[in-house]
């Protein structure tokens, strides 16, 4: 499965890193003498020139292996840091690209990030505070994706609510959210749009 990863052919790269995934997903216990190489290899797939789907099915990877680093294990702490950003630019691919799915695993494996004691998020808050804000303000988006990304800046506030006022977050984040909330709500009281989901996320929150 290494080698395929490095194959000139996409879908054998595709199929390699999926099959990864399903080990990650299912008996990485056995895995822990191949952490670090695996960690390697998702570190390169991550930024595949040509697939999507093989940049995404790495993204959920890592949130797996993410699960395994204790906070004592500062080098892989670093390294999974530096990857924060491009994992960001695969989940901006995916929202472009119109991949629904890949954008709700994408978020996914955010929330799980935010929730992990290890400090894998804690150096780029402001970096996925920004981007999650700018996706829900964003109306070309689809306001599923728009949704979710609310969802995500509403655990980054819940989970690291020391960081976001620390950096002084929360006057932008508000400032964000007032026009998302003016904007219509849909006739459906049932149904989930941007301006209800950012009603959620009040000044309470934020104080």
């Amino acid at each position: 499965m290494y080698e395929a990863t490095r194959s000139p052919q996409v879908t054998h790269r595709e199929t390699a890193v999926y099959v990864i995934y399903s080990l990650l997903d299912t008996v990485l216990d056995s895995l822990e003498d191949q952490h670090n190489a695996i960690f390697s290899l998702l570190s390169t797939t991550l930024r595949d020139p040509e697939s999507n789907e093989v940049r995404m099915t790495t993204l959920r990877g890592l949130a797996k292996l993410a699960e395994y680093i204790s906070t004592d294990q500062k080098q892989s702490i670093k390294a999974y840091q530096e990857l924060i950003v491009p994992m960001l630019q695969v989940t901006q691919q995916a929202i472009e690209q119109g991949d629904d799915e890949g954008v709700k695993h994408a978020y996914d494996v955010f929330e799980t990030l935010l929730i992990i004691e290890t400090p894998l998020v804690a150096k780029h808050v402001g970096e996925m505070t920004s981007f999650f804000l700018g996706v829900a303000a964003n109306k070309d988006v689809d306001e599923t994706m728009r949704c979710g990304a609310l969802n995500v800046l509403a655990w980054i506030v819940r989970y690291k609510k020391s960081k976001v006022q620390n950096l002084g977050l929360a006057k932008p984040i508000i400032e964000g959210l007032l026009p998302i909330g003016c904007e219509d709500d849909p006739e459906d009281v049932d149904e989930d749009s941007p301006s209800r989901v950012s009603g959620q996320l009040g000044a309470g929150d934020l104080s």
